[in-house]
């Protein structure tokens, strides 16, 4: 992961309400066996993977590597660096974990609008490395980026950049 990227995973939002009675501002979270943080949270989710998977598709292109199992997609020809990965469970027809990474020197912000919404379409929710929840909005969005390692090592590097053309 590239230190501007900043990577959230997706968790069903109904499946925190059933298990919290509220949406919480954090979540404990265990890797399991496979480095998963948030397959228990999609146990018990009916879903449409083939309708997900195309949604993302017309978001994103599919990344050479992508398996049956393991879905991902990445804005390989792009001038930023995005991407997004869905691990699923073939035998039992689920997803195991559903993440993205989003370039946070993109200032289009049509990657990460496109995926806030879908994710809002499909009552999603996101979670930051350390557990912090939030809607699919960029309001909320945004007190987990400015909280993340990737929003601080951008921060220093346009002061360095600065200091740089300064000398």
């Amino acid at each position: 992961m590239a230190n501007y990227q900043l990577l959230t995973f997706v968790i069903p939002k109904t499946a925190i309400e059933k298990e919290f009675g509220k949406i919480p501002s954090k979540i404990d979270f265990v890797l399991n066996m496979e480095g998963h943080r948030t397959e228990k949270w999609w146990k018990e989710i009916s879903l449409d993977f083939k309708h997900l998977e195309q949604n993302i598709d017309m978001i994103i292109s599919r990344a050479d590597w992508a398996e049956l199992e393991d879905m991902s997609w990445k804005s390989e020809k792009t001038k930023f660096d995005h991407d997004a990965s869905i691990d699923f469970d073939i035998k039992n027809n689920r997803i195991e974990e559903f993440q993205f990474r989003t370039d946070l020197r993109d200032d289009t912000l049509i990657f990460l609008n496109q995926m806030l919404n879908l994710l809002k379409k499909n009552e999603f929710i996101l979670m930051d490395q350390k557990g912090y929840l939030c809607n699919p909005n960029l309001k909320e969005l945004r007190e987990l980026i400015t909280e993340s390692d990737s929003y601080t090592y951008l921060k220093n590097l346009v002061a360095s950049n600065k200091l740089l053309k300064d000398l």
